[in-house]
Protein backbone atom coordinates (compact mmCIF):
# COMPACT_ATOMS: atom_id res chain seq x y z
CA UNK A 1 0.00 0.00 0.00
CA UNK A 2 1.47 3.44 -0.88
CA UNK A 3 1.90 6.48 1.20
CA UNK A 4 -0.73 9.26 1.45
CA UNK A 5 0.58 12.53 -0.01
CA UNK A 6 -0.11 15.39 2.27
CA UNK A 7 -3.23 16.46 -0.07
CA UNK A 8 -4.35 13.06 0.84
CA UNK A 9 -3.99 13.34 4.22
CA UNK A 10 -5.47 16.73 4.14
CA UNK A 11 -8.81 15.35 2.52
CA UNK A 12 -8.96 12.89 5.70
CA UNK A 13 -8.37 14.74 8.30
CA UNK A 14 -10.67 17.41 6.48
CA UNK A 15 -13.34 14.02 6.44
CA UNK A 16 -12.66 13.28 9.84
CA UNK A 17 -13.85 16.61 11.70
CA UNK A 18 -16.71 16.74 9.03
CA UNK A 19 -17.97 13.05 10.17
CA UNK A 20 -17.17 13.58 13.91
CA UNK A 21 -19.01 17.05 13.50
CA UNK A 22 -21.71 16.30 11.24
CA UNK A 23 -24.69 17.20 13.52
CA UNK A 24 -23.19 20.53 14.59
CA UNK A 25 -22.53 21.53 11.06
CA UNK A 26 -26.00 20.32 9.43
CA UNK A 27 -27.66 22.27 11.93
CA UNK A 28 -25.61 26.16 11.51
CA UNK A 29 -25.88 25.42 8.06
CA UNK A 30 -29.71 25.23 7.77
CA UNK A 31 -30.55 27.66 10.47
CA UNK A 32 -28.52 29.97 8.76
CA UNK A 33 -30.19 29.11 5.41
CA UNK A 34 -33.40 30.10 7.52
CA UNK A 35 -32.10 32.98 9.20
CA UNK A 36 -29.74 34.68 6.13
CA UNK A 37 -30.02 32.54 3.38
CA UNK A 38 -28.04 29.99 1.16
CA UNK A 39 -24.23 30.17 2.15
CA UNK A 40 -21.28 28.28 3.33
CA UNK A 41 -20.63 26.91 6.86
CA UNK A 42 -16.55 27.93 7.80
CA UNK A 43 -14.06 25.77 9.72
CA UNK A 44 -11.26 26.99 11.17
CA UNK A 45 -9.08 24.57 12.53
CA UNK A 46 -5.87 25.93 14.58
CA UNK A 47 -3.66 24.53 17.11
CA UNK A 48 -6.36 26.66 19.75
CA UNK A 49 -8.85 24.16 18.05
CA UNK A 50 -12.20 24.29 15.42
CA UNK A 51 -14.63 26.79 15.40
CA UNK A 52 -17.60 26.97 13.14
CA UNK A 53 -19.40 29.83 11.54
CA UNK A 54 -22.04 30.43 8.78
CA UNK A 55 -21.49 32.55 6.13
CA UNK A 56 -24.18 34.16 3.92
CA UNK A 57 -22.95 33.81 0.01
CA UNK A 58 -25.32 34.88 -2.71
CA UNK A 59 -22.70 32.79 -5.23
CA UNK A 60 -23.79 29.84 -4.37
CA UNK A 61 -27.30 28.53 -5.64
CA UNK A 62 -26.77 24.65 -7.02
CA UNK A 63 -27.51 23.07 -3.94
CA UNK A 64 -30.10 21.57 -1.66
CA UNK A 65 -29.91 23.23 1.53
CA UNK A 66 -32.68 20.97 3.27
CA UNK A 67 -30.40 17.68 2.04
CA UNK A 68 -26.48 19.14 1.49
CA UNK A 69 -24.09 21.55 3.13
CA UNK A 70 -21.29 23.55 1.70
CA UNK A 71 -18.26 23.15 4.25
CA UNK A 72 -15.10 25.24 3.74
CA UNK A 73 -12.14 23.72 5.94
CA UNK A 74 -9.37 26.84 6.88
CA UNK A 75 -6.38 25.59 8.06
CA UNK A 76 -3.03 27.15 9.30
CA UNK A 77 0.28 25.95 9.34
CA UNK A 78 3.51 27.07 9.88
CA UNK A 79 2.31 30.67 8.68
CA UNK A 80 0.57 29.54 5.77
CA UNK A 81 -3.25 29.44 5.02
CA UNK A 82 -5.19 27.28 3.26
CA UNK A 83 -8.73 26.51 2.17
CA UNK A 84 -10.70 23.18 0.60
CA UNK A 85 -14.72 23.21 0.03
CA UNK A 86 -16.91 20.16 0.41
CA UNK A 87 -20.40 19.79 -0.59
CA UNK A 88 -21.52 16.83 1.42
CA UNK A 89 -25.09 14.93 2.40
CA UNK A 90 -25.80 12.06 4.99
CA UNK A 91 -28.02 11.20 7.96
CA UNK A 92 -29.40 13.53 9.66
CA UNK A 93 -29.90 15.87 7.01
CA UNK A 94 -29.93 19.30 8.07
CA UNK A 95 -33.34 19.61 8.11
CA UNK A 96 -33.36 16.95 10.29
CA UNK A 97 -30.30 18.19 12.47
CA UNK A 98 -32.13 21.43 13.34
CA UNK A 99 -35.09 19.65 15.25
CA UNK A 100 -32.25 18.18 17.61
CA UNK A 101 -30.48 21.76 18.19
CA UNK A 102 -30.04 25.06 17.40
CA UNK A 103 -26.42 26.87 16.44
CA UNK A 104 -26.25 28.62 19.77
CA UNK A 105 -26.59 25.78 21.20
CA UNK A 106 -23.55 24.08 20.07
CA UNK A 107 -21.49 27.58 20.19
CA UNK A 108 -21.61 28.61 16.90
CA UNK A 109 -22.65 31.86 14.66
CA UNK A 110 -25.00 32.53 11.67
CA UNK A 111 -23.11 36.09 10.41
Amino acid sequence: MGSLTGDDQSTLNDLEVITKNWITLATIAFEGFSTIGRGIVHVHSCRHGVRFNFYRDETVDDYDPEKEVLIMIGTEHEGEYGERVYRFSRSPTPLEAIRLCTASDVGSYVH
